[in-house]
């Protein structure tokens, strides 16, 4: 046989025929192109653009709801202790994590502890000062619950305590409200 290597029937003929490189093949290179790489570079500028600030206003909200949390959890903690020892408790702002400052501007850290009218205060939880530039504010500078758990000295209204990024962003603003029942409330809607 003169050709021995032909295939001898039709379904041996695909799979027989020897496979030479196609010119496309041929010229395949690894890599990127420079317009490639700047498409890239571009894309990932604009995502980055749209997702920093987004990031950013998260974060303040996150912290400042964190922080608002805190604050409300030791209101909580001075009431169910005023009705437990059967005492007045105070919740006071405090710069030195001893005692009442007297100020109305509540980040700088804040104390729980037995009623000063009765002598020395003892202080029974602290709150340091905020780590950031963030604020909360309110219109008392201290909160006394009574024996029953009812606050003395707001009169019939309600005091609300904001905390605020210190650029006032509204979407960070969280609040934490207190009513003369000792009631207290998060969030910012009166």
């Amino acid at each position: 046989m003169l050709y021995s290597n032909m295939p001898q029937s039709r379904a041996d003929f695909h799979y027989s025929m020897p496979r030479y490189p196609t010119p496309y093949a041929a010229r395949r290179q690894s890599g990127l192109t420079l317009i490639e790489l700047l498409v890239v570079i571009s894309i990932v500028a604009i995502l980055s653009a749209i997702a920093v600030p987004s990031f950013v206003s998260t974060t303040q909200k996150y912290r400042t709801t964190s922080e608002a949390n805190s604050f409300f959890v030791d209101l909580q903690f001075a009431r169910s202790e005023a009705i437990r020892r059967g005492e007045n408790i105070v919740i006071c702002a405090s710069t030195n994590g001893t005692s009442c400052s007297g100020t109305t501007s509540w980040q700088g850290g804040w104390i729980t502890g037995t009623d000063p009218a009765a002598g020395a205060i003892t202080v029974l939880r602290k709150q340091a000062a905020f780590s950031g530039t963030d604020k909360l504010t309110s219109s008392v500078s201290s909160v006394l619950f009574n024996r029953d758990g009812f606050t003395s000295g707001l009169g019939a209204t309600s005091v609300v305590f904001q905390v605020q990024t210190s650029t006032a962003v509204a979407a960070a603003t969280q609040c934490v409200s207190l009513s003369s029942v000792g009631r207290q409330k998060k969030g910012c809607s009166q």
